[in-house]
């Protein structure tokens, strides 16, 4: 495994940029390995014979300092996150984008009904790339095609996933919109969660504050952004 290096980065970085991160599974016993992941994973088998790897959930207990994520992937995505879980340095990350992590203070979005689409959000002025409308770190994230994996497993994991984080981030999760049709989490997922990509693969995230702002869209809304 080769560590990505940046030479002119932070004179001062934490712990987890000076080593490679353990790529580690539900047999990983020891815990320094398993960093720097809050709990050592939780795995499920494939059940389909081309997919090699495993589906886990892992853990951080918070976030850049702020609350945790749990994410259910492959131990091969996940690894590839850990370069990007702490940054203890926001400033050297804006002067890298050359924009400031700060929200436009203006409201340049509403709700609409999408004919045959639901509901999405929809850009009410022109907006400038690189923008930043809305702001949060997720709190769950989870691969968006869990068929390789037995659907009760990957239910099972779900479960955990959520159960890892603090009581107060539980709490937001479960008063979140639902439309009470199947598995509790499952259904919360659908109704509020966003597309995101990880490592190039498709994946689920859940931005509880965001979810709400919008006003607790329909489950599969499009994010339509138009000038």
């Amino acid at each position: 495994m080769q560590c990505n290096h940046n030479p002119v980065g932070p004179l001062n970085p934490g712990a987890h940029q000076k080593h490679c991160a353990a790529h580690v599974d539900d047999e990983t016993k020891e815990a320094t390995l398993r960093s720097p992941w809050s709990y050592t994973p939780i795995c499920v088998d494939p059940v389909d014979s081309d997919e090699p790897s495993k589906l886990c959930t892992f853990t951080v207990s918070s976030l850049r300092g702020g609350p945790g994520l749990s994410i259910i992937t492959t131990p091969s995505i996940a690894a590839g996150m850990t370069r990007i879980l702490q940054q203890p340095d926001i400033s050297w990350l804006e002067t890298s984008r050359g924009v400031p992590f700060i929200p436009d203070p203006r409201v340049l979005y509403e709700v609409r009904q999408i004919h045959n689409k639901g509901y999405g959000v929809v850009a009410t002025a022109a907006i400038p790339k690189d923008s930043i409308v809305m702001l949060e770190l997720p709190v769950l994230m989870k691969i968006s095609d869990p068929s390789p994996w037995s659907q009760k497993g990957a239910l099972a994991l779900m479960q955990q996933a959520a159960k890892r984080l603090s009581g107060k981030e539980q709490s937001r999760l479960l008063q979140m919109a639902r439309q009470d049709k199947g598995y509790i989490m499952d259904d919360i997922f659908r109704t509020n969660s966003f597309g995101v990509t990880v490592e190039g693969v498709g994946h689920s995230a859940i931005y509880p504050e965001i979810a709400v702002r919008i006003g607790k869209l329909q489950p599969l809304c499009d994010i339509l952004l138009t000038s």
